[in-house]
């Protein structure tokens, strides 16, 4: 059971005690083992999810079991799978919980697997950050790639503060680090300010345009995107390891 930086991203850093951001998704991956296979590879099985609350009975949220049928094409019995949670702006904070029922259709076996997580006070953070394919469709894409590739790197911003005419003041900027020589693989970061809001919807959670990352050449880097809050004189930065290998 793995506390990811989006769909197929790496760990989080704080993925032993997640402390996750008003705003942000929460996403647990796991692996089902030993499903009923088929001589076709395939596997049915259900999947119910929860989010529970420290203190209550009912849950915040709930999904009823759905069964589900996947192909484990290249054999064995390892199902790679995952739950997600979207944690919205106005969740109060606390101490929480993901609850994921499992079971196999054939043989009625269950498993539960349940991850703790703290909803902490809202503040500057980047949240939902991950990376896509470059196609119509934002499929979610791991942190590895391949010379020749795009991917799109995917954020948003919470906690920022507003002025009397609802409006932030924020500076964005993005630096990729190539790990081999400690040094940024351009010279001028991309960079960019947020000073007027288009909507309401946004006085709380900043969705910004993917940006694209343009793979090129094989090595490993550090994707970095840092927000500052030029009214509160506050910063936030999150990171991302990308691995690009080399096809020769």
């Amino acid at each position: 059971m793995r506390v990811t930086t989006g769909i197929l991203g790496p760990d989080r850093k704080d993925a032993k005690d997640p402390k996750v951001l008003p705003g942000d998704l929460l996403v647990v991956s796991f692996d089902i083992n030993g499903l009923t296979v088929k001589d076709d590879g395939r596997v049915r099985f259900s999947m119910g999810f929860e989010l529970l609350s420290k203190g209550k009975t009912k849950p915040v949220f709930a999904h009823a079991p759905e069964i589900k049928e996947s192909f484990l094409s290249l054999g064995g019995s390892r199902l790679p799978s995952l739950a997600q949670a979207t944690i919205g702006t106005d969740t109060k904070p606390g101490e929480y919980a993901m609850k994921v029922t499992v079971t196999d259709v054939e043989t009625k076996k269950t498993q539960v697997l349940e991850q703790k997580f703290e909803v902490i006070p809202a503040q500057l953070g980047f949240v939902r950050v991950g990376l896509t394919y470059d196609a119509p469709t934002y499929y979610p894409a791991p942190a590895i790639g391949v010379p020749g590739q795009t991917l799109l790197l995917h954020f948003s911003l919470v906690g920022f503060e507003l002025d009397k005419k609802n409006n932030p003041d924020v500076n964005v900027s993005m630096v990729i680090l190539d790990e081999a020589t400690g040094k940024p693989t351009v010279a001028k970061p991309n960079s960019g300010d947020v000073k007027m809001i288009a909507s309401k919807e946004f006085e709380t959670i900043i969705p910004f345009d993917p940006i694209p990352i343009q793979i090129n050449r094989p090595g490993k880097y550090t994707i970095t995107i840092k927000a500052t809050d030029r009214h509160n004189k506050k910063t936030a930065d999150q990171s991302i390891s990308l691995t690009v290998a080399d096809t020769k």
